[in-house]
């Protein structure tokens, strides 16, 4: 099994084979929901290796948008915060920003400081930090930044 998680993979490439290899503006897909609720929603363009990253893509005002997404597997760290390599506290947010007092961090929304998850690990983007993957056990996680493989801990105080 791949570090990002074979079954989100699988899907992310069959998606992309579908819509063959992009959205067009006439492009419309049905989901039917375990009621039988039949929904019509848009095609997106997706970016195969943002969506192994934990990240899927939208097109907001005519600008694209790296939106995070969180696997279920990780859903319960919405909203915590961890104590990072022994120094200082951060936040992993619910709508996927990740809040440090460092690289630019500091302020919830800023595009270069996201959190997301894949089934296996979770994916920080640290601002001029570059991204990190680290993978989870209780309430401890630990990696590397992926630029230069420096090693990363964190424990979980909220």
């Amino acid at each position: 099994m791949s570090r990002y998680g074979s079954t989100l993979g699988v899907a992310a490439l069959l998606l992309v084979c579908q819509l063959g290899h992009g959205a067009s503006d006439d492009c419309s897909v049905v989901s039917v929901s375990r009621d039988g609720t039949r929904t019509s929603r848009g095609c997106a363009e997706v970016d195969v290796h943002d969506a192994l990253r934990g990240f899927s893509t939208k097109k907001v005002d005519g600008k694209t948008e790296e939106v995070p997404t969180v696997h279920p597997n990780f859903e319960f760290m919405k909203g915590s915060r961890w104590l990072w390599n022994n120094w200082r506290e951060v936040e992993f947010t619910t709508d996927g920003s990740f809040v440090a007092p460092a690289e630019n961090c500091d302020v919830k929304g800023n595009a270069a400081c996201k959190w997301s998850a894949t089934d296996e690990a979770v994916i920080v983007h640290f601002g001029g930090a570059g991204a990190h993957t680290l993978t989870v056990e209780g309430n401890s996680m630990s990696g590397s930044r992926d630029s230069d493989g420096e090693g990363v801990s964190a424990v979980r105080v909220a």
